[in-house]
Parts: structure tokens; sequence; C-alpha cells
């Protein structure tokens, strides 16, 4: 992966983590406490500004209730399919419901 390729796909991840933070209805304040991370971080990662570590990409999986490998997959998808909000539209239209822990991979 060139760094291109690497920013594509640290924006298809901002992307999607800022549509499912908004989709879930949590607060900044909720995110806080559930990741452990600062406001300043999670607006960073929310905003592509700061290409989230690991254990920042699955806390705030976690707190979403979503899956990190399924994230991940979703937003490399993203980024190789489209790097507009074309692909993001795409995303929101066509989420994969079944990525989400728990779910017995039937539709919801």
């Amino acid at each position: 992966m060139d760094t291109d390729d690497i920013d594509a796909l640290t924006k298809a991840v901002a992307d999607i983590l800022k549509w499912e933070f908004l989709r879930s209805g949590l607060s900044y304040d909720d995110l806080e406490r559930k990741t452990d991370l600062s406001r300043s971080t999670i607006g960073r990662l929310l905003n592509g500004r700061r290409e989230a570590s690991i254990s920042q990409l699955v806390a705030m999986a976690e707190a979403l209730e979503l899956d990190a490998s399924g994230l991940l997959a979703d937003a490399h998808e993203l980024a190789i399919a489209d790097q507009s909000d074309v692909g993001l539209a795409a995303y929101r239209g066509q989420r994969r419901r079944d990525r989400r822990p728990g779910n017995d991979g039937g539709d919801i």
C-alpha cells in the first residue's frame, strides 16, 4: 500500500466512524467514557485528521457496537471503490448489518 492508499483508507475509516457515530445518537461525552479517548482524539479520528491506532480503532468500534474487522473491511472496500462521498453514500445504503457483534447474520 502506498501513501495515497493509506490516506484513502484513513479517510474511509473516518467517514464510516463519523456516520456510525451520528447514527448512534451518542454524544462526545458518551464516546469519551466508552473509549477512554480524549475528546480531541475522537474529533481527529472522526474527521480523518489522525490515523487510528489498532487500540483506538477497536475502542471506537466497540463503543459504536461495530465489529472492528468488519469496519476495516468496509473501509477498505470504500477506499478502493470510490474515494468520494458517493462511496460513503453506497456504504450508508448497503451497510453490512451482519458485521455488528452478536448478529446472527440475518437482516435486521
